[in-house]
C-alpha cells in the first residue's frame, strides 16, 4: 500500500507499506521486530513506510545512497534530537541526544576531546584490571550469563574511567542509583509521558517511583560534581568527568552543573547497555566458531600485543547483531527518499539492522566472517552500528576500545564455552536488540595453557555446545 497525503496545499507520497492499523504494526514491531523488518524488506525493498503509535509514520531505509543523504543532509531540516525525545526524562534537556542545531554542536564540541584515541590508550590498564577482578569472581563449577557479567564489568569501567570514582562504597552507591534509573526498566512507561505532562495524577501513579529514583540519583550526581569542582585542576585525575570540568567553549565558559549532569548520564545511557549487549553478542557468535575463538585467544596471549583480529571480530559482531536497529530524524520541512517526498513531521529512519544484512553489500550477510573487516573499513552508509554524520555516537571509539580490552582480557585468562546448543534469538529490551537468554557460558579447563609436546600441534578449542 502506498501512502499519500496533502499538507499545506502540497502533495506528498510516501513509500509503500502495510495497510495494517498503527497499533497492529506497533505490536509486531515491539514483539517480533526482526521478522517484521525482514518481511518488509522482502515485500517492498530497501525503503518502506511503517505506522507506529506515538511515533507516527516512519520511513525506514537500508539504501546506502539514501542513508548517505540523511547523514550528510542539513541538520536544520533533519532533527535527531526530536526523534530521541523519549529519552529526555533520563538524559535531560542538555544532552547531545536530545538537542538539535547549534546547541547540539556546542555540546558536542565540548564532549569530543576526552574521547580521542590516545586518551583511550591511557584507560587500557584500568579496563583490564577491572575485567580481571570480575573474572576472579566468576564461578568455576556452574554456568553464568555472559551478558550479566559484562554488564557488571562495563558499569565498573564507567564508574572508574568516566566518573573517576575509586572508593568502593561510593561506587556501590552510584551503581545502585544508576541501575534504578536504567531506561530499559522504565521504557514502556515513557509512552505515557505526554499524558503525565498534562495530568498530575498520571505522573504520580505512572512515574512516581521513577521520579523518586531520578531525584536520588541527581542529588548524588550534583554532590559529586560539587566535590570535584572544589579540587584544583592540577590535582584532578584524567577521568572523563575531570576533563569535562576543565572544558571551555569559544567564550571561555565552562559547562554548567546541569550540562555536566546531563552529558554524564548520556554517556551511561548511550554506552552502558549497548556495550554490554555487544560484548555478549560477540561471545555468542565467536564461541560458535571454534577457529575464531582460538584465533582471538592466540592473539590475546601473544607477546606482540596485536589486536587486528579481535577488532575484526568485534566489528563483524556489530554487523550481525547491532544493539540499536535504527536511528531516526524528524523532518522539519520536507525530504525526498527514493523518489518520494516526505512531509514535515514525518520521520526518516536509516535501518542499521537491514543495512548490515543487505546481500548487495555483503554478499553472504548471514555468515559470521570476521575476515571481511581485516584491513577494510566499509563506508559509513553501509556499516553504521554507531549511526553516522554529525550525530555519530561520540563514544564510538571508547566503546570499541572497551570491548577489545574486555574480550582480550577474558581470552588471556580463561577458556569459556557456550552452554546452549541453540543459537540465541534476538530479543527486544526497550530499544536494544539483545540475546534472549543472555548467553550462558561456563569456564572449562584451558588446554591452551598446557604446552604441546615437541612437534605436536595443539588441539583446537572444542566446539561450543
Amino acid at each position: 500500500m502506498q501512502y499519500a497525503s496533502r499538507v499545506a496545499g502540497k502533495d506528498y507520497s510516501l513509500p509503500p507499506g502495510r495497510w495494517w492499523p498503527a497499533f497492529v504494526q506497533t505490536a509486531i514491531w515491539v514483539f517480533r521486530p526482526v521478522p517484521f523488518l525482514r518481511a518488509q524488506r522482502a515485500k517492498y525493498g530497501d525503503t518502506f513506510s511503517v505506522k507506529l503509535l506515538n511515533a507516527g509514520t516512519l520511513v525506514m531505509t537500508a539504501d546506502p545512497a539514501e542513508i548517505r543523504k540523511v547523514f550528510t543532509g542539513p541538520a536544520d531540516n533533519l532533527h535527531a534530537g526530536k526523534a530521541n525525545v523519549v529519552l529526555a526524562p533520563v538524559v535531560g534537556e542538555n544532552s547531545v541526544l536530545t538537542l538539535d542545531g547549534a546547541p547540539h554542536m556546542h555540546q558536542r564540541k565540548l564532549l569530543l576531546p576526552p574521547f580521542h584515541g590516545e586518551r583511550m590508550r591511557r584507560y587500557l590498564e584500568t579496563m583490564e584490571a577491572l575485567t580481571e577482578e570480575a573474572i576472579d569472581r566468576w564461578p568455576r563449577d556452574r554456568s553464568f550469563r555472559m551478558r550479566e557479567e559484562a554488564q557488571a564489568v562495563t558499569m565498573d569501567i564507567i564508574l572508574r574511567v568516566v566518573f573517576g570514582i575509586t572508593d568502593p562504597d561510593r561506587r556501590r552507591l552510584f551503581r545502585d542509583r544508576m541501575n534504578a534509573i536504567e531506561p530499559q526498566r522504565w521504557f514502556k512507561r515513557f509512552a505515557l509521558l505526554g499524558l503525565a505532562q498534562r495530568f498530575k495524577i498520571v505522573d504520580d501513579v505512572v512515574f512516581g517511583d521513577f521520579n523518586r529514583a531520578m531525584d536520588a540519583f541527581d542529588a548524588l550526581m550534583y554532590e559529586e560534581i560539587a566535590n570535584r569542582r572544589a579540587v584544583p585542576d592540577a590535582e584532578r585525575g584524567d577521568d572523563i568527568l575531570s576533563l569535562l570540568l576543565q572544558a571551555r567553549d569559544e567564550d571561555g565558559d565552562p559547562m554548567t552543573d546541569h550540562e555536566l549532569r546531563d552529558e554524564l548520564v548520556t554517556l551511561v545511557v548511550a554506552g552502558h547497555e549497548t556495550t554490554t549487549t555487544a560484548v555478549a553478542w560477540t561471545f555468542e557468535l565467536m564461541l560458535r566458531k571454534p577457529e575464531v575463538w582460538r584465533h582471538v585467544v592466540d592473539e590475546a596471549r601473544s607477546e606482540d600485543g596485536g589486536f587486528d583480529y579481535v577488532d575484526a571480530v568485534i566489528k563483524e559482531s556489530l554487523r550481525l547483531r547491532p544493539p540499536i536497529p535504527a536511528v531516526a530524524r524528524v523532518i522539519m520541512d520536507s525530504w525526498e527518499v527514493g523518489g518520494y517526498t516526505l512531509p514535515r513531521g514525518a520521520v526518516v529512519a536509516p535501518q542499521i539492522y537491514l543495512s548490515h544484512y543487505r546481500p548487495e553489500t555483503w554478499g553472504d550477510p548471514e555468515e559470521f566472517r570476521p575476515e571481511r573487516f581485516i584491513g577494510e573499513q566499509p563506508e559509513g552508509s553501509v556499516f553504521l552500528p554507531f549511526g553516522g554524520g554529525i550525530r555519530r555516537c561520540i563514544g564510538a571509539s571508547f566503546a570499541l576500545y572497551e570491548m577489545r580490552a574486555v574480550i582480550q582480557t577474558i581470552a588471556r585468562n580463561v577458556d569459556v564455552r557456550l552452554v546452549r546448543d541453540v543459537p540465541e534469538r534476538i530479543a527486544r529490551r526497550a530499544i536494544i536488540f539483545a540475546p534472549g537468554k543472555d548467553v550462558p557460558v561456563t569456564i572449562v579447563d584451558d588446554p591452551m595453557d598446557k604446552p604441546a609436546a615437541a612437534g605436536q600441534a595443539r588441539e583446537p578449542v572444542a566446539a561450543a555446545n
